[in-house]
């Protein structure tokens, strides 16, 4: 059967990318890192946060170009995207704003990479799929959610599948269905907390609203601390009115195995599937967390078995009796 690694958010750890391709069997010949019988499916956010972008950026695009990885756009490519696009009829000013927060965010990858890096990065960005099907699974950055990523499919086949400048403009103009389609497919849906209410997120920034789970079934009784995602017990305990979700996707169990990442499941967060058919890879490499990896036999049911976590503090991966291909282990258990 094909075998596929789905590989979380990388967040320009190079060195820990290597070392996790190393222990799934990949040998890098020629500067490109290949398996023999596998391929690499990257969930995109490659950049920012880490000391090793522009290796990063190296490593997988040169196992793309040689046809041993995938990748998907994500929330952090899209972002820098936008932080380059000019704002139409408002002279240096971009679609993302060059507020402090925002040049925070993507710092490491502006010092990092030179002018030459940066132009050729951007372009590589912009002709990134949103999301692959494959054989039987799926990959996106933070949703699965066929609405909304139809609507992404009609706005960049008319930039000829790319991230245009004309097709940012259309996908950063709030309050259209292309702004809420690439808010819900990169950076997952999320809900309004009530009034007062804020909480502090990875990067230390007030939020008032919640990302909310897009998957499994839905109970009658909606409680906001269950319904976000990652679960966050520093919210209030409190009802959600089933009219505040009415757009919330709801991934249900017959659909094929989908796999994401973007939502920092938080360091020590043991390995788990998030539903039968739901896995996401990532477990906050960039603060310190494992890169997470799931080793996918398509047209077999996911197994957390096949999860495992690859340490960014020490060389050795976390250990459990399953056996993977490759001679590695998998960091077992399974959670809800």
């Amino acid at each position: 059967m094909t075998q596929y690694d789905i590989i979380g958010d990388v967040h320009g750890f190079a060195s820990v990318l290597k070392r996790t391709l190393a222990d799934l069997g990949y040998r890098c010949r020629g500067k490109t890192w290949f398996h023999a019988e596998r391929t690499a499916v990257f969930v995109g956010d490659l950049i920012d946060r880490g000391p090793e972008v522009a290796e990063t950026l190296q490593i997988v695009r040169r196992m793309v170009d040689g046809g041993h990885a995938q990748v998907v756009i994500g929330n952090h490519e899209f972002n820098l995207i936008a932080f380059h696009t000019p704002r139409p009829n408002e002279p240096g000013e971009f679609l993302r704003r060059r507020s402090e927060r925002h040049r925070r965010q993507h710092r490491a990858t502006l010092e990092q990479l030179t002018e030459a890096q940066l132009r050729d990065a951007l372009d590589w960005f912009r002709g990134l799929p949103v999301a692959l099907e494959r054989d039987g699974f799926r990959v996106v950055h933070a949703c699965w959610s066929a609405p909304h990523l139809e609507v992404l499919r009609r706005t960049l086949a008319d930039g000829g599948g790319r991230f245009t400048e004309e097709v940012m403009v259309r996908l950063c103009r709030r309050g259209t269905a292309e702004f809420d389609a690439v808010q819900t497919v990169l950076k997952g849906p999320e809900l309004s907390l009530p009034a007062g209410v804020q909480y502090s997120d990875a990067d230390g920034n007030l939020r008032d609203t919640v990302r909310v789970r897009w998957f499994g079934p839905r109970p009658p009784r909606l409680r906001l601390r269950a319904l976000s995602f990652p679960r966050n017990d520093r919210l209030p305990e409190m009802d959600v009115p089933p009219a505040a979700v009415p757009n919330v996707p709801c991934y249900t169990e017959d659909e094929p195995p989908v796999f994401f990442g973007h939502y920092w499941l938080p360091p020590g967060t043991p390995p788990h599937l998030q539903a039968p058919n739901v896995c996401c890879v990532d477990y906050s490499v960039a603060v310190g967390g494992p890169l997470a990896v799931y080793s996918h036999q398509c047209g077999s049911a996911l197994d957390a078995s096949r999860l495992w976590l690859k340490d960014s503090q020490n060389e050795a991966a976390r250990r459990a009796p399953a056996a993977l291909p490759g001679g590695l282990s998998s960091a077992g258990g399974t959670g809800p």
